[in-house]
């Protein structure tokens, strides 16, 4: 059997008459044809040789079609005759190791969703953007991110088949979702990206992450269900949003860098710390931020001002001093701990239900008066009888003073006046 064409794009852009397809000539026969692309603009491969083993882009007559490259369906680089690269058809039914030609400089949204790709991807230094789902749900192996890109947009590459990738330093947006559900196990994220989207890397199996020195913003579940064991956070961190690194491995060599003003709920829950400390600049901790860790050691900074519900509950914690900073403490935020003593701040208004229940207290150091300890209904709930030590000369203690031991907030306590 054999075809003939009038033209055929080679590795150049240009064109070669090839004139016959002949198995004789050692090229080897066309085994197929398959159009890509609309009817006005249509976009041809032909396969030729035994099997699958090349792929060549052609164009019928006087069809020319720009392509900077020629690839086989092991080597596959997509032809275009347009900048952006747009949803669309551009591809056989299966391409591995694809190579985007360098006359690209954008993907657009949904351009490559669902096309059955496999292995390595190159994108070109040409390429800026990647639009939304530019290659999601795919079965990508490996990527080569070129030196231009600035923009990766939500779930550009999700649900592929990744194990490691490396953001380039021209990369400046990260977006939701970019790089969830593969199977990564290394990410390094450059040093121009400022805000890691919610869910980025989301559902992977990462042990080893760097994080660029411009990112200020860790997006909402962004490296959820992953194994870190440890990672370092850079000083221009300020926000850790909720769900951040929940349900990892993170152990006593994590520290959340020096700047960060606030840790969102469950922004580290489900962890294996047992020694951590709060950094000076922490304003905030959200609910069940650090819920269902292994902390034994706990410290507080001396900035931090609001302790949300269950913040640190479900460890192993044995002391806390809640610092002079601390106005709120919300239910249950160190409740089913192993506390045995505790100091209470000058500064609490406000402390929830139950923030101290299902601990062992002995010694609580209470430096606020009884209106604000009242502001929450059993705050010592399942604790056995301790002491509680308030302020001298604080009135509002007296009644509870003169009728010591006496049941109060959920257990029995003896109220003395030693604090100065």
């Amino acid at each position: 059997m054999s075809i003939e064409f009038s033209e055929v794009i080679n590795q150049g852009g240009g064109t070669k008459d090839l004139g016959v397809y002949d198995p004789t000539t050692g090229i080897g026969v066309v085994a197929a044809v398959s159009t890509i692309g609309s009817s006005t603009n249509s976009k041809q491969w032909v396969k030729v040789g035994v099997g699958d083993t090349d792929w060549r882009p052609i164009a019928m007559q006087d069809d020319l079609i720009e392509s900077s490259l020629i690839g086989t369906t092991a080597n596959t680089t997509i032809m275009t005759d347009s900048s952006v690269l747009t949803s669309g058809d551009y591809l056989p039914a299966t391409a591995s190791n694809l190579h985007i030609g360098t006359t690209v400089s954008a993907i657009g949204d949904l351009a490559f969703e669902i096309e059955s790709l496999i292995g390595h991807l190159t994108i070109p230094d040409s390429v800026i953007t990647i639009g939304n789902s530019a290659f999601s749900t795919n079965n990508l192996t490996s990527l080569t991110l070129g030196s231009s890109v600035t923009a990766i947009k939500d779930s550009a590459f999700l649900d592929n088949s990744l194990t490691t990738v490396t953001v380039p330093d021209s990369v400046i947006e990260l977006e939701d979702h970019a790089f969830s559900t593969n199977n990564l196990t290394s990410a390094t994220i450059g040093d121009s990206v400022i805000i890691v989207g919610g869910f980025a890397f989301q559902y992977n199996s990462l042990e080893t992450l760097t994080i660029g020195e411009a990112v200020t913003t860790i997006g909402d579940y962004a490296f959820d269900g992953n194994n870190l064991t440890t990672v370092t956070i850079p000083d221009s961190v300020t926000i850790i949003d909720a769900f951040a690194f929940n349900n990892n491995e993170l152990f006593d060599t994590f520290s959340p860098g020096n700047s960060v003003i606030a840790i969102g709920s469950n922004a580290f829950a489900f962890n294996s710390l047992y020694l951590f400390t709060i950094p000076d600049s922490v304003v905030y901790v959200g609910t069940y931020a650090f819920h269902n860790n292994n902390l034994t050691t706990l410290t507080l900074g001396s900035s931090l001002s609001s302790i949300d519900a269950g913040a640190f509950s479900t460890n192993t914690i044995t002391s806390i001093i809640i610092p002079d900073s601390v106005i709120t403490i919300g239910s249950f935020a160190f409740a089913v701990n192993n506390l045995s003593t505790a100091t209470i701040g000058s500064s609490v208004t406000t402390i929830g239900n139950q923030a101290f229940g299902w601990n062992s207290l002995t010694s609580v150091d209470c430096y606020i008066t009884k209106t604000a300890m009242d502001s929450g209904a059993s705050i010592f709930n399942n604790n056995p009888a301790f002491t509680l030590n308030v302020p001298i000369g604080d009135t509002t203690w007296d009644t509870l003073i003169a009728t010591s031991p006496v049941s109060y907030q959920g257990t029995t306590v003896t109220v003395l006046a030693t604090l100065s």
